[in-house]
């Protein structure tokens, strides 16, 4: 089976830089396909910073969109060109819905993953036999009320998480602060930086740390309020590798008051791999992510979590093992061989 994996349009990838969220899903399925020794291509918007991989890698004429002014279906086209031109694939798997209709024409069965943390939209699917859909929660895919023939070109499966995101959990006693980590385009109000500064303010006895970039203004503000509340820390970009690792897995806990209905909330599932437990609202798929003994799920109307709550970090680490990339590479090569028979 040859596969086109197709990245995300928005920002550099392979190497990815910054936090990112779809496209490090992607990074991720294109090194478990590569220990697996499959037969792939990588297509994503043209690098600026170039890194060698054990793949081969296609570039697309354009940058990613967050540098350029033009539409995502300029690199979509573009892709479809050079997949035309390429040995015969046997089946693409796609980031984003968009996609899909654009790409028909190749006669190549489709797995669009929806990423998007809204409700569903018209247009969004496109009513054809080749195109199968992937939603990343049971939240999500409920959200969109499908009919019972779109149910039949729809399933879920979980973002996997590579094994270098997988540590040993730390002790209790090597835990000093609770964290907050999001994308400050989103404001001080739909990712719920608001409140956990407030839970700051109300907790002056405890270690508070957030990181985020993406709005220079916000930044400007959240560096200020360093030196106006003691016991809160904003640190700027988390960047990936021992940073973010460090970042996680010395925090007592993740708290995310996220006001979005959150379509899979990376983030949850990156603290439970470093065994540490999550405060999240009941928005969108964390309530299906968090059980109870992994953290607490909250009203975001009475969002107060029990900051000493004492939790069994081992166990968080080993629960977080269902979201292994194995397990989301292995179901989406199931579906690609029912897809090609």
């Amino acid at each position: 089976m040859r596969i086109a994996l197709i990245g995300n349009d928005f920002i550099q990838q392979f190497p990815l830089e910054g936090y990112g969220g779809i496209e490090a899903c992607v990074e991720a399925i294109a090194g478990e396909l590569s220990r697996r020794k499959m037969d792939f291509t990588v297509f994503v918007p043209a690098r600026k910073h170039k890194k060698e991989y054990p793949f081969e890698i296609i570039e697309s004429r354009f940058l990613p969109t967050c540098e350029r002014r033009s539409n995502e279906k300029d690199y979509i086209f573009d892709i479809k060109k050079m997949i035309g031109t390429k040995p015969e694939f046997d089946i693409i798997w796609s980031q984003s819905h968009w996609s899909a209709t654009a790409l028909l024409d190749l006669q190549i069965p489709i797995i669009c993953t929806f990423h998007d943390s809204c409700s569903r939209q018209d247009g969004w699917l496109a009513k054809h036999p080749q195109i199968h859909y992937r939603f990343i929660s049971n939240a999500q895919r409920s959200s969109w009320n499908l009919s019972t023939e779109e149910h039949k070109r729809a399933s879920v499966i979980y973002n996997g998480f590579e094994p270098t995101e997988y540590i040993t959990p730390r002790p209790a006693s090597e835990r000093y602060y609770y964290l907050w980590v999001g994308g400050l385009n989103w404001g001080l109000h739909y990712k719920g930086l608001d409140l956990f500064i407030e839970i700051a303010k109300a907790n002056p006895e405890e270690i508070v740390v957030a990181y985020g970039s993406g709005h220079n203004d916000l930044e400007a503000q959240l560096y200020h309020l360093n030196r106006k509340l003691l016991n809160f820390t904003f640190l700027g970009s988390l960047q990936r590798g021992n940073e973010h690792i460090d970042a996680f897995s010395r925090a007592k806990a993740l708290i995310m008051p996220t006001r979005l209905p959150e379509a899979f909330g990376r983030v949850v599932v990156e603290a439970f791999t470093k065994g540490t437990p999550v405060f999240g609202s009941n928005q969108g798929s964390l309530p299906e992510l968090i059980p109870s003994d992994c953290g607490e799920v909250l009203e975001i109307c009475n969002f107060s979590p029990n900051l000493h709550r004492a939790y069994d970090h081992a166990a968080i680490g080993e629960y977080s093992k269902k979201f292994s990339i194995e397990i989301e590479v292995h179901k989406l090569i199931l579906k690609s061989h029912e897809l090609i028979s």
